[in-house]
């Protein structure tokens, strides 16, 4: 199965307040073009690094970012969800993540 994923090192531009920012970033990964995925390689994940991915997700508009690390013996990582950026159901209100069945795949390639 082929997963696609954005281009390495592709440039986000930031809005603020109706102003283009000179300020780019560059994520690691956007996979599906619905999940930002930042990959680490330190002896621990920390909330700068947390925040890196909060960051882009508010940016992109994406619900679920993923923060790997690949360090430590075994890879760690932390999901993320935004829930301003979920989906909602028309009639009930509950929240759905965009294309479910993209999240399923996923869950295949890695699980918990």
């Amino acid at each position: 199965m082929r997963v696609p994923f954005g281009r390495l090192k592709e440039q986000l531009k930031v809005h603020y307040k109706g102003h283009l920012l000179k300020k780019r970033y560059i994520p690691d990964l956007h996979v599906f073009n619905e999940i930002m995925v930042e990959l680490k390689a330190v002896k621990a994940l920390t909330s700068e690094h947390e925040q890196q991915l909060l960051n882009y997700m508010h940016i992109t508009k994406k619900a679920v970012g993923y923060l790997i690390n690949l360090r430590p013996a075994s890879v760690e990582w932390k999901r993320e969800a935004l829930s301003p950026y979920a989906l909602r159901a028309p009639r009930t209100g509950e929240l759905r993540h965009r294309k479910a069945r993209r999240s399923k795949r996923l869950r295949r390639l890695c699980p918990a």
